[in-house]
């Protein structure tokens, strides 16, 4: 399944709020950049997730200092899921 570049499409509805807009926007740009650093027009939903947890788990390092122990524990996943996940998406 590819994911095409299109406008933003915002669903409004009655719990749509400016910051929930704003967040599509931020992820509509995040997917963008994802898929300019693939050199694609889009991308599959697999690469898209493994994007968006690369991002997750380089933040989860920076608001805990680099300690993996800590991050693991910011994210709600055992330490080994963590380092096993880091080893797969290439983090250090």
């Amino acid at each position: 399944m590819l994911l095409a570049r299109t406008p933003a499409v915002v669903v409004r509805s009655e719990t749509s709020t400016p910051e929930r807009e704003r967040l599509e926007r931020l992820l509509e740009a995040l997917y963008e950049s994802a898929a300019a650093l693939e050199g694609r027009p889009s991308l599959e939903l697999e690469q898209w997730l493994r994007h968006a947890e690369a991002w997750r788990i380089r933040l989860a390092l920076r608001v805990c200092h680099g300690d993996r122990s800590a991050a693991a524990r910011h994210l709600g996943v055992p330490r080994r899921s963590l380092y096993h996940r880091m080893h797969q998406l290439g983090l250090r």
